[in-house]
Order: structure tokens, then sequence, then C-alpha cells
């Protein structure tokens, strides 16, 4: 299994560009669950601010608008 590991790593070639533009269509909510947790870890409601932004119907997705500008 290794070998085979081994292989498929060693001809890998990453397009960082195209990693770039498929982490930019979500307008930075990838991150959402990260900052989720963070805020959850320092006493704040899972129902708060980062959800309710994330994925409201004016929330990030909808609008198109950066989630860090939220």
């Amino acid at each position: 299994m290794l070998h085979l590991t081994v292989g498929l790593v060693e001809g890998l070639v990453v397009d960082t560009a195209r990693m770039r533009a498929n982490m930019d269509v979500t307008h930075g909510l990838l991150y959402s669950s990260s900052v989720l947790l963070e805020l959850v870890s320092s006493g704040l409601s899972r129902e708060g601010r980062v959800r309710a932004r994330a994925g409201r119907r004016d929330g990030t997705w909808d609008t198109k608008t950066s989630f860090r500008d939220s």
C-alpha cells in the first residue's frame, strides 16, 4: 500500500491557481467551521453570529461577499 501511495504522490502536480480559485468560490465559507469552533471554545453560543452570517438568506453564500467582511 505504501508503494502505491508513493507512486501516486510522486506524480502529483499541484495547480496552485486552480486551488486558489476553488477556495475563493466559497467566499471564505470554508473557514467558517474553524471560526465557529474557536468562538464556541471561548464561550459563545453555537447559534451565534458565525452560523447565522454564513448561511442565512442575506449571508455570504447568497450575497457573494467575503465571509471575512461579514
